[in-house]
C-alpha cells in the first residue's frame, strides 16, 4: 500500500492541478453530457467526452506556466461576465425600494429611491439636472 502511495503521489506532485477553468470546463461537460443523454445526440457526447479530455489533459500537465497563463486569459474574460451578473442581482434585489435611471447629459446609471411622480434629478458626476417620473 506504501507504494501504491508513493507511486502517486511522485505522479501528482509536478502536475498543475485543478483551477478556474477546470472546474468551469467539468461544469460545461455534465451540461452538454446531460443534454446529449436528453436528446440523444452523439455529436454532443463526443464535444462533452473533448471537453472533458481537455480538463483531465490541463489538470495532469507539467507545462504549468502554460496552464496558468490559460486561467489567467480565462478569469479576464470571466470578469466583465460576473460584474454584470452582480450588478443586476443587486438591481433585482432592491427592486422595492430603489429606481434606476440615466442621466441623459453623461449616461451614468443613478439609484434613486423610490419617491413616486415626477422628479428633478441632479447628476452627482456632471451636475446636470434632469426630469424623470418615478412609478
Amino acid at each position: 500500500m506504501n507504494k501504491l502511495k508513493q507511486a502517486l503521489y511522485s505522479f501528482y506532485s509536478n502536475r498543475y492541478g485543478v483551477d478556474t477553468l477546470y472546474y468551469y470546463l467539468t461544469g460545461l461537460f455534465l451540461v452538454i453530457y446531460l443534454l446529449s443523454r436528453v436528446f440523444n445526440n452523439p455529436l454532443l457526447q463526443l464535444l462533452s467526452t473533448l471537453i472533458m479530455f481537455y480538463a483531465l489533459y490541463r489538470s495532469l500537465s507539467k507545462n504549468k506556466y502554460v496552464r496558468s497563463k490559460e486561467n489567467r486569459k480565462f478569469k479576464q474574460f470571466l470578469q466583465p461576465i460576473k460584474r454584470n451578473i452582480s450588478y443586476y442581482t443587486m438591481r433585482i434585489k432592491n427592486v422595492t425600494t430603489y429606481r434606476y435611471r440615466r442621466c441623459p447629459n453623461c449616461h451614468k446609471t443613478l439609484r434613486l429611491p423610490i419617491k413616486r411622480g415626477k422628479k428633478e434629478v441632479k447628476c452627482p458626476t456632471c451636475s446636470s439636472s434632469f426630469k424623470t417620473f418615478i412609478l
